[in-house]
C-alpha cells in the first residue's frame, strides 16, 4: 500500500476483491472502504487508524473521498484518493471529477494517488 501517514494508507489497483481488504482490515485492527476491482482491474482502499475519525463523502471506481479528523481538538481535514482514467481519449473525465470534488468543500485538502498522467 502506498503510504499517507502513520494514521492512514492508500492503495490504488488494488486489483483484489473486498474479501482481501477486509482480511487486512482485520490483521492490523484498522478501518477502512474498499471500492472493489472489478474482475482483475482497478480497485480501491483507504484505511486508516480506529483512533482517527473518518467520514466517507462520496466515492466511484475512480476515487474515494472523506473527510479526517485526527483528534477532536483538530480541524476536519479532506483525503481523496485517485485512480486516474487509464483510457487517454477519457482522461478528461478525470480532470473534471476533480473538479466537482474541488467545488464541495473549503476544507484544507489533500489529493493523491495515480492520476494517470492528466495534464496534457
Amino acid at each position: 500500500m502506498d503510504e499517507c501517514s502513520d494514521e492512514e494508507s492508500a492503495s490504488q489497483e488494488t486489483k483484489c476483491p473486498s474479501s482481501r481488504i477486509e482480511a487486512i482490515k482485520r490483521s492490523f485492527d484498522m478501518n477502512g472502504v474498499c471500492v472493489p476491482a472489478q474482475g482483475k482491474s482497478g480497485g480501491l482502499a483507504l484505511l486508516w487508524l480506529k483512533s482517527v475519525t473518518v467520514l466517507l463523502q462520496n466515492f466511484s471506481r475512480n476515487h474515494i473521498d472523506v473527510s479526517v479528523q485526527l483528534d477532536e481538538n483538530l480541524d476536519w481535514w479532506r483525503f481523496t484518493g485517485i485512480y486516474g482514467e487509464p483510457d487517454t481519449s477519457k482522461r478528461d473525465r478525470t480532470r473534471n471529477l476533480l473538479s466537482r470534488l474541488h467545488n464541495q468543500s473549503n476544507r484544507a485538502w489533500i489529493c493523491a494517488g495515480d492520476f494517470n498522467e492528466i495534464l496534457d
